[in-house]
């Protein structure tokens, strides 16, 4: 029953939704995170923001390793990745960083 509760809460979403896919890039490690799909720029900026800024968080232990990037885009309708020609950088976590020690 529980399977056809999720099915239905699925179809209750509207189609056509694109998500943009963002990943952070750690400099240390010199590798990407797993990317995340979010609906815009300012979304994605805003959750990292609020990530860095939180103080057990691995972004907020070493800011300047972490970079945002936008990396393209996934349509549910027609199950597509489409990505970028280059990453492009939406935001250094350092420069994010509002809270002090």
């Amino acid at each position: 029953m529980s399977n056809l509760i999720d099915y239905l809460k699925l179809s209750e979403r509207k189609p056509n939704m694109k998500l943009n896919i963002y990943s952070m890039y750690d400099q240390a490690a010199q590798a990407y995170l797993p990317p995340v799909y979010l609906e815009n720029d300012n979304v994605a900026k805003r959750a990292i923001q609020n990530a860095v800024n939180t103080q057990d968080h691995q972004f907020n232990q070493n800011p300047a390793d972490y970079t945002l990037f936008h990396l393209g885009e996934w349509d549910d309708c027609t199950a597509t990745i489409t990505m970028l020609k280059t990453p492009n950088v939406l935001a250094k976590c350092n420069e994010l960083l509002t809270i002090t020690e």
